[in-house]
This record gives structure tokens, sequence and C-alpha cells, in this order.
């Protein structure tokens, strides 16, 4: 669970050795309709040993899925945002809605995170859901306890959610100051030390032969020479065996000004 449909899922399947795909776990997707190469899609998933799909409408992959497990749909279960915040707003907003109405009279429908906890307590395992390892001895009630995991860490307690941010709310927060950064005593390793070693003895051993394309300042456009400043046109070539200045990248210009490169070739 938890993972994106792949256009080579046909071939796991199908290919023989160790790692085949033998069984399937679908949750609220119809890969079957989806995905490219439909004929070869379904006689993978035929060649399946198991394939069990959580889903409330009958599609092509239910069609061929052995168990297919009904979940409750938009109205009969609980739900508030979660990745509208975390990506898209910089104002506390959240939005709660419980669940409408129940599942109808005598049905077996159940909560998609139920069935996650129950396979994992037939095989004996913990569940862990983003973090947090789930109480394995009682079953979740209904997505309030997922839901109530999920804010964990936000800024308004879960019950206070529940009460106050039914059909959505901009609460009012006190501002997060942050403390100013101290002095930083490390750096960054942005290049291996045998490549910034052999770049050194390149560098050490052999002179400047480049064609370097600068910006320069409008006024030494027309005439550098005449001004004899030394200054740096786009075409020029710079040598350590010719009257003119390093220009490289990082290096200052004779009178004192940075050169800034856009471009440089060689």
């Amino acid at each position: 669970m938890g993972e994106s449909a792949t256009p080579t899922l046909a071939e796991e399947i199908l290919e023989p050795g160790e790692g085949r795909l033998r069984g399937l776990l679908i949750s609220g997707a119809n890969p079957v309709g989806a995905m490219p190469d439909t004929e070869r899609v379904v006689a993978a998933f035929r060649a399946l040993e198991l394939l069990v799909v959580i889903e409330p409408f009958h599609t092509a992959t239910t069609a061929l899925a052995d168990y297919v497990l009904p979940p409750k749909i938009l109205f009969e279960h609980a739900d508030m945002t979660f990745g509208l915040e975390m990506t898209n707003l910089s104002i506390p907003y959240a939005q709660y809605t419980p669940a409408l109405v129940p599942p109808p009279a005598g049905s077996e429908l159940c909560d998609e995170g139920y069935v996650a906890w129950a396979l994992a307590k037939r095989l004996g395992v913990a569940l862990n859901f983003m973090g947090v390892e789930m109480d394995m001895d009682t079953p979740p009630v209904d997505d309030n306890d997922f839901l109530a995991v999920m804010a964990r860490n936000a800024a308004v307690p879960f019950e206070q959610l529940q009460r106050e941010a039914v059909g959505g709310k901009l609460f009012e927060l006190p501002p997060k100051v942050v403390a100013p950064a101290g002095e930083g005593a490390g750096r960054f390793d942005v290049i291996p030390a045998d490549v910034a070693g052999e770049l050194a003895a390149f560098a050490a051993t052999t002179p400047v032969s480049a064609q370097v394309v600068f910006a320069v300042p409008a006024d030494q456009r027309r005439d550098p020479r005449g001004r004899g400043d030394g200054g740096a046109l786009p075409g020029d070539i710079c040598r350590d065996d010719v009257d003119a200045p390093r220009a490289l990248p990082g290096r200052r210009h004779p009178l004192g000004r940075q050169l800034e490169p856009v471009a440089a070739h060689g």
C-alpha cells in the first residue's frame, strides 16, 4: 500500500524469477483501466496468485479480483484537510468534516484504515501509521483514530479541530518568531576531495587558454584598451603570456571592479 502504479507493473508480475510479484492489494485505484497496454495488464493480473481490491464501485480491476472489500464512501466517513495547508497555504486554515450519514444497516462497510490494521493484526506485526505504532489490541473505531495521528503535531489540538473547524476555519494563532541564526562554523562539501585534488593539479600545471565572455560595464565596451585599464571584452583570449587581466570567474578587474562571467568556453 502507498505505492504508485508503474508502467512496468505487468512485467514485474509476468517475468519469472525470485522477485516476481505474486499478489497485490489495491486501494482506491483502477490500474487495469488506467495503465497502458491493457491486454498485457489484464494478463498480468490474471496471473497473480492473489488480487485484493478495496473499492466501493465496480471497475475493470474489481472484475479480476479474488476479493473486493467495500469501504465507506465520501459521506460515510470523517475527513480533514491535510496536504493543502502543508503546501499551498501560509495561513492557519483547516477544515474538518464528520461523517454525515451512517453506512447502511447490516452492511460490512469499513474504513480503509481498519483494513490495514486488521491485516497487520493477522500477520502479527504492528501497524506503523505516519511514524506512530497503532494499538494492536484495540481496533480503530473509525477514521478519526487515524486523523488524530495525522494532526498530532498541529498547532491546534485535534479535538479542537473537530469542534471548531467543521466547514472550515481560519484560526487566530500567535505568530511564530524564529531566533536569529548563529554564526556558522561549518562548511558544505560541494566537491569530492579526489576531484578537487585533480583540478588543483591541473590548474598548477596548465596555462590558461580559454575564451571567456564577460558582462563588461557599458563605459568600457567601445575602447577599453584606449582607456589603458586592461579591461576585458567579449571574445578576448586571456592567457598567462599576454598583457591581459587574469579574467577568470571570481578574479577582480585591475581597477577593482568585479567582472561577472556570463559564459565560459574552451
